[in-house]
């Protein structure tokens, strides 16, 4: 039990201090750029995490699944098989944001963005690589158990991204709109440099890394990765193109202005919550999928206490001093932000539950359910969205309608978690009792 807490504690300090970092960089955009600027990076930053999923085929999820679900002498072939398939993925992807210009993409997708939205589309193709790649070896330190190199690799990509938050108010104010994809690009490219100087000084990655070439390539293993990965790619896909469907929904109904508030909102929701899926991700589900059936029992009672305990101080301090969180984190242009922040923490707070109960079902891979799952919210989300617009009601209402599904995709997430939780672990008992 003390390994199992240290290890929650070290992801979750690492998590805090880059939560910190995360804090400080959005206070300074949020003064450089206002609520116009914060309203159209925000829109940029969502159409990279769009594409994100697309370019590495959802590879996150399933390399930290793969490589942890498999014997030491198998990793190097799967590895390269999913580089493989990532690498053609990303090569289709940045064809479609070069010639998107020519078929009416940027008027599409950044109809509301001042400057030279063909260039700005093209120039996300930077961003979009960085991302993939920085996701990839991420996903690689959190798979071998270097959960500090891990955080630190972060910590050193927000550092970057504080830092070059800086200059970018002074490129607004000039109109200098097709800056803001190199911005995005900052963080992720330093994260990179970071997870290779960790990776040189880990036995483990060395080895994986050394073995990985194109002879290692096998069909089983791509076979093996792209039905994992393509659950999670369409998952991704609709879940990160819901919300840039909202953003892109909300700068066309209401301007870009309120897509800064609606934009501060989410980012200070994402912020928090990246806390609890850093730690998730890089802790509980690779440690969960090579767990035998009572350490996993243990395990998810452990994380249900923790995040259910961490995301309950998160909501009290947000009901209780908004209007001198969003002074202090933003700036006082954003007060109008307060009432949708409030309902939007509360929304939160049953969604953070909620993904102590769906890494399970990541780890044994249910992903139809998962698939569906994700689809019917988002469903949802998107039409309870488009209702609301339609009878008037400002964005502050989009927290209720956020909070109300949550707390419905909670309890579905549960009743599911707990079903195939059931037959895993009777799964896992029978394999044993005939292995002995």
């Amino acid at each position: 039990m003390s390994d199992l807490l240290k290890g929650i504690a070290k992801a979750g300090v690492g998590s805090g201090v880059n939560l910190a970092i995360s804090l400080a960089r959005n206070k300074v955009l949020s003064i450089n750029l206002g609520p116009q600027g914060m309203g159209t990076l925000s829109l940029l930053q969502q159409l990279v995490a769009t594409a994100t999923p697309v370019a590495t085929l959802g590879g996150d999820t399933p390399i930290v699944q793969g490589l942890a679900s498999r014997e030491a002498s198998q990793k190097a072939a799967f590895f390269s098989s999913a580089l493989f398939a990532m690498t053609i993925a990303w090569t289709l992807c940045s064809a479609a944001l070069l010639i998107g210009p020519l078929f009416g993409g940027a008027e599409f997708a950044l109809a509301e963005v001042p400057g030279n939205r063909a260039i700005v589309l093209m120039l996300l193709i930077l961003p979009v690589l960085g991302t993939a790649v920085s996701s990839v070896l991420t996903s690689c330190l959190a798979a071998l158990g270097a959960v500090g190199s891990l955080q630190k690799s972060q910590m050193l990509g927000n550092c970057a991204g504080l830092l070059a938050a800086m200059p970018l108010g002074g490129l607004w104010a000039l109109g200098r709109t097709e800056w803001l994809p190199i911005y995005i690009l900052i963080a992720p490219l330093f994260c990179i440099i970071g997870s290779i100087f960790y990776m040189t000084r880990l036995d483990s990655a060395r080895q994986l890394f050394a073995h990985v070439n194109c002879s290692a390539i096998n069909a089983e293993h791509i076979r093996s990765f792209l039905t994992f990965g393509g659950v999670t790619i369409i998952t991704g896909f609709v879940t990160t193109g819901t919300w840039l469907y909202i953003r892109r929904f909300v700068a066309d109904e209401f301007g870009l202005r309120e897509l800064g508030f609606l934009a501060a909102t989410i980012n200070l929701s994402g912020l928090a919550l990246s806390v609890f899926g850093t730690t998730l991700s890089s802790f509980y589900l690779p440690r969960f999928t090579a767990a035998s059936a009572p350490e996993r029992k243990r395990l998810l009672k452990v994380m249900l206490l923790i995040v259910s305990a961490a995301a309950a101080i998160v909501l009290a301090i947000l009901q209780t001093a908004p209007d001198f969180i969003v002074r202090t984190l933003f700036s006082k242009e954003f007060l109008p932000i307060v009432p949708l922040l409030k309902w939007w923490a509360l929304g939160d707070f049953f969604r953070s539950i909620s993904y102590v109960f769906a890494i399970p079902m990541f780890a044994g891979a249910h992903l139809k359910l998962l698939f569906f799952t994700e689809l019917f919210f988002s469903a949802l989300l998107i039409g309870g969205t488009y209702t609301l617009s339609k009878i008037g009601q400002d964005i502050s209402k989009l927290g209720i309608l956020y909070t109300a599904i949550y707390v419905l995709y909670l309890a579905v997430t549960a009743f599911s978690s707990k079903h195939s939780w059931c037959h895993c672990y009777k799964k896992l008992e029978t394999s044993q009792v005939e292995g002995s």
